[in-house]
């Protein structure tokens, strides 16, 4: 057992805790309404973004989104 340490029950912990909200931070806004646009305007010059950083896009726009699932796992 660890000395000195707190342990706080789950009712302490959700008292405090507030979600953070991505989709309310203006970069998270920018993202999205741009991103589709570029990758439009991309496919119509016939270029795109590799692949690795389209993903890196799209998993930070499913950030946050409570739909996409959440887990947190704790040992």
């Amino acid at each position: 057992m660890l000395q000195g340490a707190t342990w706080l029950s789950g009712h302490e912990v959700a008292s405090w805790y507030a979600r953070h909200r991505p989709e309310q931070m203006l970069l998270y806004q920018v993202v999205k309404q741009h991103y589709p646009r570029i990758l439009v305007q991309l496919a119509a010059e016939d270029r795109f973004l590799l692949e690795y950083v389209q993903q890196q896009f799209t998993d930070y726009l499913k950030c946050g989104q409570l739909e996409h699932g959440f887990v947190r796992v704790r040992c």
